[in-house]
């Protein structure tokens, strides 16, 4: 009979008794270059490494977290937040959108996933019986059948259990009661695609429906190809509903925790029109779907402690389909609650705003800098500036960015429409500036220059910069904080 494999932990490797000797501090760093199956296997090998690795392997494991947004990934959220090896690792929280649309029921599978399921399908039939081909046939059918009842009926279960999370605000006060427990946090994203990392609470919903749900983003509806133009507006219906909810779940959070915010906050899918509440005292829902109680314009006007000393915002908005028909009224854009959320976040280094619609021809707001100009909103430590997708008067613009040039060292433009009759100024051939250009590739490229030609039309605009200003083409990737 052959000898069972002894336990990893009993295995006799060459240089663990010297290795396992090594101070906590040097077996710490040496954790710190290895990934997460290696870390395991690393703390595995010997009880004296195990222990010495105890808290790496609870840093590794939870630096970045990622958690559905649905009621059992928040349960699990605070779960983690109570224990005390892990809550002070947490220093990236992510929020995975999901959302269960109507349409995403009728493309359930029903087969089996697992061969415990396989062979529960292909079962036994009494020898002797008539067509006993037949008979498997048959029941392999119903079997089928039978899963995907009961994945639909699970789907729909998930359906009302996010609607009543929604409605009643429970799904604040979990993550406030999380925000609270977790002093190490830095960053906030609530992120509309699934990623590489599997997000706790994503598991038991495989299991449930037989595939991953639907994330807030039109990107992860694989059957819209096949599904008519009134399918796709109730499922853009329900994802705009679901990430118009996370901007005031998120926002409602942290104003209930009383924590102070000094990290990186960003913000994946944000409706254009989005729209809360003013008074807590509302009785009915926003326009966003979340309840005044949960968050409104006016905790925001409480927040300014809070949120003053954010290091980073980050807003990337998405144009979902607003209409059914095309004789139906077009909604109109609202960023009253993005103005009022700068006017409180002055301290901030880097500022992101990118617009996902602009495929769609629509952009963000045209008067949007011009907003930020009225309101005399300014940013005296900001670093770095991305703007994408956006219109906006070059002369407006081109004030913004003077009034920063002494701190702003890093700028991106993309899919950029600058407005301007005639170009602003000549700057002398010694000063550095950046040459905004219209490429032929229908974006804008930012370039370093010494020196530039005087003939400029309206397809170009100079801006002056002191010379320590850095040019950065980092397109698609999130500028850094410092």
């Amino acid at each position: 009979m052959e000898q069972a494999e002894p336990p990893v932990a009993a295995l006799s490797l060459p240089g663990v008794d010297s290795i396992s000797k090594l101070p906590t501090e040097i077996i710490a760093s040496i954790c710190e270059r290895l990934d997460r199956r290696s870390l395991h296997n690393f703390k595995m090998t010997s009880k004296n490494l195990h222990a010495k690795s105890y808290k790496s392997f609870f840093a590794h494991h939870f630096r970045q977290s990622a958690f559905t947004f649905t009621g059992d990934g928040l349960k699990r959220l605070v779960q983690f937040s109570k224990d005390p090896n892990i809550s002070p690792e947490i220093k990236v929280l992510r929020l995975v959108l999901v959302s269960f649309p109507q349409q995403g029921m009728e493309h359930l599978s029903k087969d089996w996933d697992t061969s415990d399921e396989a062979m529960a399908a292909i079962v036994d039939v009494a020898d002797g019986e008539d067509d006993s081909m037949g008979a498997r046939i048959r029941q392999v059918r119903r079997y089928r059948k039978a899963i995907r009842r009961e994945r639909r009926r699970a789907y729909g279960h998930y359906q009302d259990d996010q609607n009543h999370l929604r409605r009643s605000g429970h799904d604040v006060d979990m993550l406030a009661e999380a925000l609270r427990r977790l002093p190490a946090l830095e960053e906030i994203h609530t992120v509309d695609i699934h990623g590489v990392d599997n997000p706790w609470g994503r598991g038991n919903i495989i299991s449930n429906i037989g595939d991953m749900p639907f994330t807030a983003s039109m990107l992860s509806w694989i059957p819209l190809k096949q599904d008519t133009y009134e399918s796709r507006f109730e499922v853009e219906r329900e994802m705009k509903k679901t990430s118009a909810h996370s901007v005031g779940a998120v926002l409602g959070a942290i104003y209930r925790s009383g924590i102070k915010f000094n990290g990186i906050l960003e913000f994946r899918g944000v409706p254009h029109n989005l729209r809360f509440t003013k008074w807590t005292h509302c009785s009915r829902l926003s326009l966003s779907a979340t309840p005044a109680r949960s968050f409104s314009l006016s905790m925001l006007a409480e927040m300014k402690d809070t949120l003053s000393n954010l290091k980073a915002l980050r807003i990337s908005t998405f144009c979902y389909v607003d209409r059914r028909y095309d004789d139906d009224p077009v909604e109109q854009r609202d960023i009253e609650w993005l103005l009022q959320l700068l006017e409180r976040t002055t301290g901030l280094i880097s500022l992101s705003l990118i617009d996902n619609g602009a495929q769609s021809k629509r952009t963000v707001d045209l008067n949007f800098v011009q907003s930020m100009e009225d309101r005399s909103i300014t940013f005296p430590r900001l670093k770095a500036f991305m703007l994408i997708g956006a219109e906006c008067e070059t002369p407006v613009f081109t004030r913004f960015l003077e009034k920063h040039k002494a701190t702003l060292r890093r700028i991106h433009l993309d899919h950029m429409t600058f407005r301007a009759k005639t170009p602003l100024c000549t700057p002398d051939a010694g000063d550095t500036f950046l040459f905004v250009r219209w490429s032929m590739h229908n974006h804008w490229r930012v370039d370093g220059y010494h020196a530039v030609s005087t003939e400029l039309n309206d397809g170009y605009a100079q801006l002056n910069f002191r010379e320590t200003l850095r040019n950065v083409t980092c397109i698609n990737e999130a500028l850094p904080v410092d």
